[in-house]
């Protein structure tokens, strides 16, 4: 047997980053709004969620509205520097989600819910702690602040995915 295992992303609920990985399971979600274009990529989820910043209504306000419509039935099958700023720009509003950016390489095979992006280098291994001394750093961490979700990747590349708009 020679499938590939692959976890279908059509209904995730939130962003998340798919961290290129050699694992042997494909993510695959339906992508470019009503174009439905279908992608897959290799490597491990990491949800990204942010309890104070809807980093998913931000995305889909963008990609559904008429600054990148342009008055198109179809949203455009590529990725211009707007739509990357505008990415990037979203991505730094959070501590869960600024050591992530735009791949500017990659602009032509991004699209709406799958957009390829860089992670900087994370720490090795997590901080362990008591809850209360991890809850207590949470407090005083500034806007710059970064929340490592993940450790051990080092800086590598991967899909930034949400629920498409379709």
């Amino acid at each position: 047997m020679n499938k590939k295992p692959v976890i279908l992303l059509y209904d995730m609920v939130g962003i998340g980053v798919i961290v290129t990985y050699p694992s042997q399971v494909y993510y695959a979600n339906q992508v470019c709004g009503i174009a439905c274009l279908q992608k897959a990529h290799q490597g491990v989820l990491v949800p990204l969620v942010d309890p104070i910043h809807d980093q998913e209504k931000m995305l889909y306000d963008y990609f559904t509205g008429t600054a990148y419509m342009q008055g198109r039935t179809l949203p455009r099958p590529y990725f211009d520097d707007g739509d990357a700023d505008f990415v990037d720009d979203v991505l730094q509003k959070s501590m869960y989600t600024n050591f992530l950016k735009v791949d500017r390489t990659q602009l032509n095979n991004s699209f709406e819910a799958w957009v390829h992006v860089e992670l900087k280098t994370q720490p090795s291994a997590p901080v362990v702690a008591g809850d209360d001394v991890l809850y207590e750093q949470k407090l005083h961490l500034s806007a710059n602040s970064t929340v490592h979700t993940i450790y051990g990747f080092g800086a590598t590349t991967g899909i930034l995915t949400w629920r498409n708009s379709d």
